[in-house]
């Protein structure tokens, strides 16, 4: 049987390890010159993603014959509004390496590998289908998907980073939400070790050329004073599809809409929908069918999604202290509570109420 898989990132490896695993010896494309991204990030891996999973790593091992090592366990979570801070407790939490530096996940998985990875190679899905028996598609992008009329956008952000040096806490990740520089995103700083740093500000439909002024806003009002080492700026956008599985072309990871909108976290699902893609191909079951907790998980992250973008900064900022009450600080970290999905109802709550609010500003305005 031949497969080729498109693209050398977390969801492409896990499938082409999987698929050797299996007796399947794939061809491996990619359009870079290594795997991972140019710029060395790291990246949180949360057990609230998946909470009825448990300890992700754990799972991706057990269940999938992934083993991965973290640059370190997320300990806790400090959430920053303007008026208000909370800290969670992250249990069920890790770090991971992404990008070119020895021990980030890319260089992990690809080290496994017996296939030989193509790089420096282009590779468009639907003329490699007619070349082999199943083509995998872990790309990153929604471009095979919109090229089959089955993609929607739902999230587009652009995101400014930094590498930044200073003194911090390994394990500690900060939030920043402030609407007046991040709208409905957030601001964000996760240290590689105790010197080293990546801070982040990502805007959710927010336009490109604003960012400078946002950036500058976001380290003023946060009293950010870093030495800055290295800068970028990246896009990424996130969509559904109604299909992952066109004729013998297999979608998975970002390119089958499996980033969810609220806060752009998919390692899970990617590396998850890569390995079920193999298993698939190798006659052990329905892609469609495995992909559906995942597809159903994405629903309510975009659900969710909807709800905050119609939140103003009050609201908000009574969001951030719900999570620090202790009966949820208690419950969430230990994957007892789903705050996406059974936190939904006081979400629509609060936007109700934001809406009555808005109107009766409006109709006071207007007797004025």
């Amino acid at each position: 049987m031949r497969v080729a898989v498109i693209g050398a990132g977390p969801a492409g490896l896990a499938c082409a390890i999987t698929l050797e695993r299996l007796g399947i010896r794939p061809d491996l494309f990619e359009k870079g010159e290594h795997v991972g991204y140019p710029v060395a990030m790291v990246q949180a891996l949360l057990g609230i993603s998946h909470p009825r999973l448990g300890d992700p790593l754990s799972f991706l091992y057990r269940e999938y014959g992934l083993a991965i090592q973290p640059l370190a366990k997320l300990e806790r979570v400090i959430y920053h509004c303007p008026d208000t801070r909370e800290e969670i407790v992250a249990q069920h939490g890790y770090l991971l390496l992404r990008g070119r530096d020895e021990g980030s996940l890319e260089r992990q998985l690809a080290g496994r590998l017996a296939t030989k990875i193509h790089f420096c190679h282009w590779a468009e899905a639907w003329q490699l289908a007619g070349e082999y028996d199943y083509v995998v598609v872990a790309d990153g992008s929604g471009r095979t998907a919109r090229g089959a009329g089955v993609w929607q956008r739902r999230v587009r952000a652009v995101v400014r980073g930094a590498k930044i040096l200073g003194e911090f806490e390994p394990g500690t990740a900060r939030m920043y939400l402030d609407t007046a520089y991040a709208g409905h995103g957030y601001g964000l700083l996760i240290p590689f070790d105790h010197r080293r740093a990546v801070l982040s500000l990502h805007l959710v439909r927010g336009p490109g050329d604003r960012m400078d002024h946002n950036w500058r806003l976001f380290l003023a009002r946060e009293q950010l004073v870093y030495d800055v080492f290295t800068r970028f700026d990246l896009v990424f956008a996130a969509g559904t599809v109604e299909r992952h599985q066109i004729g013998n072309v297999l979608l998975v990871g970002n390119a089958a809409g499996l980033t969810e909108p609220l806060l752009g976290l998919g390692l899970f699902a990617s590396m998850a929908s890569g390995v079920q893609a193999a298993r698939a191909i190798a006659g052990q079951g329905d892609y469609e069918q495995m992909l559906t907790p995942y597809v159903r998980r994405q629903e309510q992250f975009a659900r969710a999604r909807a709800t905050f973008n119609t939140l103003d900064q009050a609201g908000i900022s009574r969001l951030v202290k719900v999570l620090g009450l202790p009966l949820v600080r208690q419950l969430v970290p230990s994957g007892r509570l789903d705050v996406i999905g059974l936190g939904q109802p006081w979400l629509a709550g609060v936007e109700r109420e934001e809406g009555r609010l808005r109107r009766t500003t409006t109709v006071e305005a207007g007797g004025e």
